[in-house]
């Protein structure tokens, strides 16, 4: 009998897997955050000509999960305001679609089952991740970590508009990451 809630709860801090993505339908270029605990905002990257991301796909979610989409508020919170909650029911996967008028999210994150009707303060992010990596729309994946700022936001930018691997300057070719699994991700970012 002990077995079961001690199944849940693991799966619970096991964290989930949160891609804020470029595109509607939660396909083409994405930012990744990888095994996200919940409660914690994965900030969407934004600048001037880019404001965050249209579709949020979340998987590997305990059955009955709440996802979030979150835009900033004037103070400066980027997790600030909720704007839209779905649970994903009886599967541990979803894509939160798009807001009307064009909106996108400024960050994403995803509440255990048990949160339904829950108030916005019971669900509001305790902290927030910025993005492991970014995915463009042909597959490649570029670590984040140890670029400057300036050159993640150029690359952010870039893929955005849709450039592809070939069209990017060689000096993001040193960031490059799991090129073994180029395939499968381009297969699946058309999916």
């Amino acid at each position: 009998m002990k077995v079961f809630p001690f199944i849940s709860l693991a799966t619970v801090v096991a964290g989930a897997n949160i891609r804020n993505h470029f595109g509607d339908n939660c396909k083409g270029g994405y930012l990744d955050y990888p095994n996200i605990a919940q409660r914690v905002c994965a900030s969407a990257l934004h600048d001037n000509n880019t404001k965050g991301a249209v579709t949020v796909a979340f998987s590997q979610l305990p059955q009955r999960s709440n996802m979030n989409g979150w835009q900033n508020t004037r103070d400066g919170g980027i997790c600030g305001s909720l704007e839209k909650q779905q649970n994903v029911g009886n599967t541990d996967h979803k894509c939160l679609p798009k807001l009307a008028g064009g909106a996108q999210y400024a960050g994403s994150s995803w509440t255990a089952p048990g949160f339904r009707g829950a108030s916005e303060e019971d669900v509001r992010c305790t902290r927030e991740m910025a993005p492991h990596a970014l995915v463009l729309n042909d597959g490649h994946k570029y670590a984040l970590g140890g670029m400057e700022k300036d050159m993640i936001n150029s690359l952010y930018d870039l893929a955005v508009a849709g450039t592809g691997f070939q069209e990017l300057p060689s000096e993001f070719a040193a960031f490059e990451i799991e090129k073994e699994s180029i395939q499968q991700r381009a297969q699946e970012i058309k999916a």
